[in-house]
C-alpha cells in the first residue's frame, strides 16, 4: 500500500484561512480568509498567490457553472467574479443588521 505524505500547496498568512474550493476551468485552488474579508487564488502549477478583497467576510465560496462563485457573506448570498471581485446580490437575509 501507497503512503501519501501530505505537502504543503501554497504558503500565504490567513487570518482565518477556511473552506478550500477547487476551480476546474481556472486549475486552481480557492479558500476564504474569513476575518480578513477576502478570497485567495493559487494556481496549481505554483506561484504567487493572488487576494481578492471582498466588502464583507465571506464564510464559504463555491464554483458555478458560469465560472463565477456564488458566495455566503455576512449579508447574503452573492455572485462573484474571479477576476474582478465584483460582488452582485443573489439573496440578502432579511432583516440583517450588519
Amino acid at each position: 500500500m501507497k503512503i501519501l505524505r501530505p505537502e504543503v500547496f501554497a504558503r500565504h498568512a490567513s487570518h482565518l484561512g477556511e473552506g478550500p474550493c477547487w476551480h476546474p476551468r481556472r486549475r486552481s485552488l480557492w479558500w476564504v480568509d474569513i476575518t480578513g474579508a477576502r478570497i485567495m487564488e493559487a494556481p496549481a502549477e505554483g506561484g504567487a498567490v493572488r487576494e481578492l478583497r471582498l466588502s464583507q467576510m465571506p464564510g464559504a465560496i463555491v464554483v458555478t457553472r458560469r465560472g463565477d462563485f456564488l458566495g455566503a457573506l455576512r449579508e447574503g448570498f452573492f455572485r462573484i467574479d474571479p477576476d474582478s471581485g465584483v460582488e452582485t446580490p443573489v439573496a440578502l437575509a432579511p432583516e440583517h443588521d450588519p
